[in-house]
């Protein structure tokens, strides 16, 4: 019998997004290849790996990713890429895989060329320099001080410097292992491979960006495998339901404002909350879990409140509901900035909510049809998407042209 050829994941688990689609296209190329996965095993209690062999990985902490980020640093320093090099080609060479396949594992560009094999990336076409995009500032400490008026301006002289910066210590990795550098751009490292797959809609993209529509496999969707709560037939239908997340890398200090706003609209909620002690409600229509299937949650709610981040969002969407994002960092900026421009969701900046605000902003959402509709065209389009399909074919092309 010939033996199946291997394909091994990279997942960086410095947010759970990264591990969940890389743990979903596993599962999909489990049936045509012997499959492995490596990754931080600090999200394993929510997946079940069946049909694939994981294998430990180190990553940068989630609580340090968000801490960098928040602070305008380069989220790895020359050492870490180092190690994370020398770590991947460890794995790589004890595996000897005929494809390589990274969601943010940025070294693979690095150790996928000194190993010779064939790499994949899977990311969001947000992050492609071909995109055309507008640069909402995050939440850095200058804009405290600031404001997101002056931060604003200044982050938009300052960027283009500040992506070549935050791309430096990548180049010296680069230049120690002999390797041409992506681009100066820290997009380029984000997204160079010998293929890069995005998990999104070419729809979405087609009007700012000069991107190939075969690039778009589709959003990428997951949900943990958890029961539904004891409460989940106790919802009540006689008023406006929210979806609430901030997932893993969202600001949790804003809960508190979003449940009083969804109290004073008279409206229900259900809150996945991570196991964060941040709700507090005296409404019995206000229902918490640490966890929640969010496929199911989005379909069962008449909006939704996250992060701003693709995941989320892309429930929200498949299931024809309109987004709230209370976005912080630039990755859910970009997202939300898609979804803006489409007329699909509203941002709220999470370093200046405040209660009017946003009830305001669900006032919108309840009273503007357009935002539904729009919704609604996006889950349409989304119909048209297999992306666990698309991507076997992507891996399939790219093995048989590699040959």
């Amino acid at each position: 019998m010939t033996p199946k050829p291997k394909i091994l994941f990279f997942a960086e688990t410095v947010t759970l997004a990264h591990l969940a689609r890389a743990a979903v296209l596993a599962q999909a190329a489990s049936e045509e290849f012997e499959t492995y996965l490596a990754a931080s095993p600090i999200y394993d209690n929510l997946f079940n790996f069946k049909g694939i062999k994981r294998l430990n990985l180190a990553s940068l902490s989630p609580k340090e990713f968000l801490k960098r980020l928040s602070k305008g640093k380069p989220v790895y320093t020359k050492d870490e890429i180092t190690s994370y090099v020398e770590q991947d080609l460890r794995i790589i060479n004890d595996i000897n895989p005929d494809i390589v396949v990274g969601d943010f594992r940025i070294s693979l560009y690095i150790s996928s060329k000194i190993t010779k094999v064939p790499y994949i990336s899977i990311t969001n076409a947000y992050w492609s320099p071909h995109s055309h995009q507008t640069f909402t500032v995050p939440e850095l400490p200058f804009v405290k001080i600031l404001g997101p008026k002056t931060g604003q301006f200044i982050f938009d002289l300052a960027r283009p410097i500040a992506f070549k910066l935050q791309a430096k210590p990548f180049a010296q990795v680069c230049k120690k292992y002999s390797i041409e550098p992506p681009g100066e751009d820290l997009r380029h490292i984000y997204t160079t491979s010998d293929l890069t797959l995005f998990s999104d809609i070419y729809e979405l993209h087609k009007d700012s960006s000069n991107i190939g529509q075969q690039q778009f496999i589709g959003p990428v969707l997951w949900s943990p495998e958890v029961p539904l709560p004891n409460w989940w037939n106790k919802i009540p239908s006689d008023k406006p339901l929210a979806y609430i997340t901030m997932g893993s890398s969202g600001n949790v200090s804003t809960i508190p404002y979003i449940i009083k706003a969804l109290e004073h609209k008279n409206c229900a909620a259900i809150v996945a909350n991570l196991g964060k002690n941040n709700v507090h409600s005296s409404s019995q229509d206000i229902f918490v879990a640490d966890y929640l299937p969010g496929e199911e949650a989005c379909k069962r709610a008449d909006f939704i409140i996250c992060n701003g981040g693709s995941p989320t969002t892309q429930q929200a969407l498949s299931a024809g509901k309109p987004v709230i994002g209370v976005s912080r960092n630039l990755d859910q900026y970009l997202n939300m900035e898609t979804l803006n421009r489409f007329g699909a969701g509203i941002t709220i900046r999470s370093d200046s909510i405040d209660l009017k605000q946003v009830e305001e902003t669900i006032e919108q959402v309840l009273g503007n049809s357009k935002l539904r509709n729009k919704a609604e065209e996006i889950a349409f389009l989304m119909k048209n998407y297999n992306p666990k399909e698309n991507f076997m074919k992507s891996v399939n092309i790219l093995l048989n042209d590699s040959k």
